[in-house]
């Protein structure tokens, strides 16, 4: 049996009848990164996956998750590329080994950059069309390059942050969900 725990792929088998599971944790490369023990009592799955120590600081708020996402960085490490091509995201970060084909955006990302395009460069479609200084073709040619081009232009951010948010409530297979992995990273953070 595999599963995916928080970026890492865990082969396990049943053990000795007494509720243990133990798991062979390994990277994306096949690399062995410590072994981990999930459905006991007294090991609830955040501190399991504490004792794994990332090599990564964990965003601590869904903003940060977020803005990672804005950036184009993995959401959940923040230390590579989240995308490997203008809109398709990496399958798994090379750092934090997080997998990324689980994320469903869908028409999202294309609502959201069409929401802010429009709110965007409307004051400046009311001073094109104020100008009777240009062509009425001028204005309209003008007025869909400027929007086409910001519409590309946020369409990336849009799906990056939608991706974060995603990962970060624990939609569509993302387990744990960020919010439960940072958990344990914010308590030790509080004064």
């Amino acid at each position: 049996r595999e599963q995916r725990i928080g970026g890492l792929l865990c082969k396990g088998f049943e053990h000795d009848g007494a509720g243990l599971n133990p798991r062979a944790c390994t990277g994306a490369s096949g690399e062995l990164r410590g072994s981990c023990l999930i459905g006991r009592a007294d090991r609830p799955m955040a501190r399991v996956m504490s004792q794994l120590a990332p090599r990564f600081a964990l965003p601590v708020k869904l903003s940060g998750a977020v803005l990672r996402g804005i950036k184009g960085q993995c959401p959940r490490c923040g230390q590579t590329a989240l995308f490997a091509k203008y809109l398709k995201p990496v399958a798994q970060c090379s750092v934090c080994d997080q997998d990324w084909t689980l994320h469903q955006a869908d028409d999202f990302p294309p609502y959201i950059s069409i929401i802010l395009t429009g709110h965007l460069i409307a004051p400046v479609l009311i001073l094109i069309g104020g100008s009777a200084a240009l062509a009425m073709g001028v204005k309209i040619a003008l007025a869909m390059v400027l929007a086409g081009a910001l519409m590309l232009a946020l369409l990336q951010p849009a799906k990056g942050a939608v991706i974060a948010l995603q990962w970060w409530t624990g939609m569509h297979g993302f387990r744990p969900a960020g919010r439960d992995e940072a958990a344990p990273t914010a308590a030790t953070e509080a004064p």
